[in-house]
């Protein structure tokens, strides 16, 4: 069962009972050749061979085994439904969070499976984005919406000394962009915190918000456009600040269960980290705001680039002190099974010797 279930999450096609195939490619040699390795070690047979196809025809039968379509069109359906439910869950931002990164596992994990690629998994891919946007819109209805286009290159000297407008209670994407352009685009400026972005000056310099000079294009987040708009994209260090802000906690939980959870065995880890993560965004971004009612914006951008790192160091520490605690109950649970054989084996032995009395007992009475 162990070496069918290492199979199956390898996304073998099955042949016939016994015998699995996969598209030769380097990254299967070494897990397969472990899961001959144990089933030799078991006292079983395994032999794994390289074959090609006889003609076009026979290539095209062994690709069809790898159709993922069918798993695509149920995830599908799935969107299409939580896509449906969204009006009615504003107020239910963490259970539509929660689906959402389900939704966004199952489709990682037949994208990780999916040795051939076609249209399905574009459909999906784009259903989810949508999903994925109409969602950000409903729980965070004044956030900009992604702008189409390319990035513009300006002229940073003239944005010096100039006011700049963005809309209030700053997140982090407002927050870093702020720094960004107070540290190294314009020393001299101003900020205006709007309460509708309706109320921006015509002579400001709006930014993070929907028919804003700079907002979200494409995939990128303000923060990054920033950095492209004033060619500050060559500076390694604030290239990361802006992975981090693109990737936020909660992103960073999703890409680590995928990650961490790649068979059944590893669906309480992964419920762990989800767990942790959709209570990191809010330790972040007030241990930020206690960083910049400290020492100002140096500090604040600090503390939000640290802090996840350092979640995912205890992360990594907890996942390895649980590993631990596995081994140490399946070695007292190996010793209690031990003495439990042990006695088994003497009782065997007991009532071996009592039949062999018996034997003779009964040779004797026999003379």
């Amino acid at each position: 069962m162990r070496v069918w279930r290492a199979l199956k999450a390898l996304g073998t096609a099955v042949l016939r009972d016994g015998v699995y195939l996969l598209p030769n490619r380097n990254e299967f040699h070494e897990p397969l050749f472990a899961q001959s390795e144990d089933v030799i070690a078991s006292g079983g047979s395994a032999q794994i061979l390289e074959v090609n196809a006889r003609d076009a025809k026979q290539e095209t039968e062994f690709r069809r085994l790898f159709d993922r379509t069918p798993e695509y069109e149920k995830l599908l359906r799935g969107i299409g439904s939580t896509g449906e439910q969204i009006k009615g869950m504003e107020g239910e931002g963490v259970a539509l969070t929660a689906q959402l990164a389900q939704l966004r596992r199952d489709y990682d994990s037949i994208v990780q499976q999916d040795f051939f690629p076609g249209a399905a998994r574009d459909q999906t891919h784009d259903a989810l984005e949508d999903l994925t946007r109409a969602a950000n819109a409903a729980l965070s209805p004044g956030e900009p919406h992604a702008a189409a286009g390319r990035i513009r290159y300006v002229d940073s000297t003239k944005y010096r000394g100039r006011t700049w407008a963005t809309r209030a209670r700053p997140w982090a994407d407002r927050l870093a962009s702020a720094w960004l352009i107070r540290r190294y685009i314009d020393p001299q400026a101003k900020f205006l915190w709007l309460k509708s972005p309706k109320d921006c000056p015509k002579r400001a310099v709006g930014f993070d918000f929907d028919g804003a000079e700079f907002t979200h294009v494409g995939t990128k987040v303000t923060y990054e456009v920033l950095l492209a708009s004033f060619g500050l994209e060559g500076d390694a260090a604030l290239v990361r600040i802006g992975a981090l802000i693109h990737y936020p906690a909660y992103r960073l939980g999703g890409y680590l269960a995928t990650r961490f959870s790649r068979d059944d065995e590893d669906v309480i880890s992964t419920v762990k980290i989800i767990s942790a993560m959709l209570l990191f965004p809010i330790t972040w971004l007030v241990a930020a705001a206690i960083g910049y009612q400290l020492q100002g914006w140096d500090l604040s951008l600090a503390v939000a680039a640290i802090l996840p790192l350092t979640g995912y160091v205890a992360i990594r520490f907890f996942e390895g002190f649980d590993s631990f605690l596995g081994g140490l109950r399946a070695l007292v649970f190996f010793l209690m099974r031990r003495r439990f054989f042990v006695r088994l084996l003497a009782e065997r032995k007991a009532i071996r010797n009592e039949i062999l009395a018996l034997g003779e007992e009964t040779a004797i009475l026999s003379q």
